[in-house]
């Protein structure tokens, strides 16, 4: 495997997270699932898929990053890119993000879909909370109400990625830092489980959510101590049809896992803290198979396959704007019907919000995502940003 190109696995991963996710934040498609097959599905599995993904993902390209700023050798020219990279793929998204829902709340907003309009100290603690990626611990503690509830998992990733790249630096060695991460693992685990806090307490805040993005950290990190083990899984998936078919229902079966224990919201095990460990598990399992890029989720390079892939390279867009495009439906829904209390057929409105949410994301990938992380990249040969 290159090192210098995406793992398609991983960005069709990226893809199955982020349609789970808004499956089961859209109203239409989870009362649908539920009504489907009895079991109300909650898309809370899939952020610890998301933050392994993550920490393997944007760990690995900082690896590489600094392994040719040292032969320079320029390990500051490294953090840089990295920053900059990281900031040029979050910041930017994420800000339009924040600005369409003040414009949505504040001028699009006579059906009340897009919340109470704040005024005064309240609206700019909102809004610069959320763009200083603090709204995770602002509205736990200082009671500021997070304008958009999703934003938090991004809070989690950006202020693991503050501090990730200093522990590289200081610890030396790949066992050196490989401890380093697990010992991480190991103090938010005992943290969340003495902290007393509920679970809902504990969810959204960045310092009891860090092992997962730790796990996905120590998978690059063995990946890159042991690269012929994983380049040898790689070839024998390859070449024998009958183990790669075995391994993608394998990895297959350990999605439906994770899906199921995502939806029983109710069950003793996620009601604490061991549930985080338990789905983190699994997930590094899920990402660790893909990691082989074995082409196993391309389905036999189907439309399937290039399908997820397309979703996976717009994944955060899709996740940064999947409420926002359906609270503009619903909005137009009520400015436009005669009797807004009516309700329309589930398929046109499903239809009109697909729309929008195409579109909104789809700009937004080709004039915002891409001309930035191309320019955050532009003093390398390959782009590696996650």
């Amino acid at each position: 495997m290159s090192s210098t190109r995406r793992i398609q696995d991983i960005e069709r991963l990226r893809a199955i997270a982020a349609v789970s996710v808004v499956i089961g934040h859209v109203p239409w498609f989870y009362v649908g699932l539920t009504q489907l097959f009895g079991v109300r599905f909650d898309p809370t599995s899939f952020f610890d898929l998301f933050f392994v993904i993550s920490g393997f993902v944007v760990s690995s390209a900082f690896e590489r990053d600094l392994t040719r700023a040292d032969r320079t050798p320029t390990p500051g020219v490294a953090l840089r890119t990295f920053y900059r990279k990281r900031a040029a793929r979050i910041l930017p998204t994420a800000y339009i993000a924040v600005a369409m829902w003040w414009v949505g709340v504040t001028w699009f907003n006579e059906s009340g879909t897009w919340g109470q309009p704040l005024h005064g100290r309240d609206a700019a603690a909102m809004v610069a909370s959320a763009l200083l990626l603090i709204s995770n611990y602002t509205e736990p503690f200082l009671g500021v109400q997070m304008p958009l509830f999703w934003l938090w998992s991004t809070c989690v990733e950006e202020h693991f990625y503050l501090l990730y790249p200093s522990l590289r630096l200081l610890v030396g060695g790949i066992r050196g830092r490989c401890a380093a991460v697990l010992a991480l693992i190991i103090v938010v685990h005992l943290a969340r489980a003495l902290s007393g806090l509920a679970i809902v307490q504990i969810d959204s805040l960045s310092h009891m959510r860090f092992d997962q993005l730790g796990l996905g950290v120590l998978l690059g990190l063995a990946r890159q101590r042991w690269p012929m083990l994983a380049a040898t899984a790689t070839h024998r998936l390859r070449s024998n049809r009958g183990t790669r078919l075995l391994t993608l229902l394998v990895l297959l079966v350990l999605l439906v896992l994770l899906v199921l224990l995502g939806s029983m919201h109710v069950s003793a095990l996620n009601q604490t803290p061991f549930g985080y460990d338990v789905r983190g598990a699994l997930a590094l399992c899920i990402v660790m198979i893909a990691s082989c890029d074995a082409e196993l989720l391309g389905f036999g390079r189907s439309g399937i396959g290039r399908v997820l892939s397309l979703l996976g390279a717009r994944s955060y867009g899709i996740y940064m704007f999947h409420m926002l495009s359906l609270w503009i439906v619903v909005e137009l829904r009520h400015r436009t019907m005669a009797d807004p209390t009516a309700h329309w057929l589930r398929a046109p409105e499903v239809i009109a919000y697909l729309i929008v949410f195409a579109a909104v994301v789809e700009l937004n990938y080709r004039w915002v995502e891409r001309p930035l992380i191309g320019w955050a990249a532009r003093d390398r040969a390959v782009v590696t940003v996650a």
